[in-house]
């Protein structure tokens, strides 16, 4: 995770620095805590327009 935008919305970045936002209510966390080093697997629907792309997110896990 990059950082935590606002209420929902969290910013993630891949090992190449490119970056998405994805939105994750407080209820699809599970038992994850994570931070900046933390290798996660975001599941969801991709929302794209024209402008930009962000992940309605069904499940996150860390990658172990």
């Amino acid at each position: 995770m990059k950082s935590h935008i606002k209420s929902d919305k969290y910013e993630f970045a891949d090992k190449n620095g490119d970056t998405i936002v994805a939105e994750i209510d407080n209820n699809k966390w599970g038992n994850v805590t994570a931070n900046e080093d933390t290798l996660l697997r975001i599941r969801g629907e991709v929302d794209k327009d024209l402008t930009k792309t962000k992940i309605d997110v069904d499940n996150v896990e860390i990658v172990k």
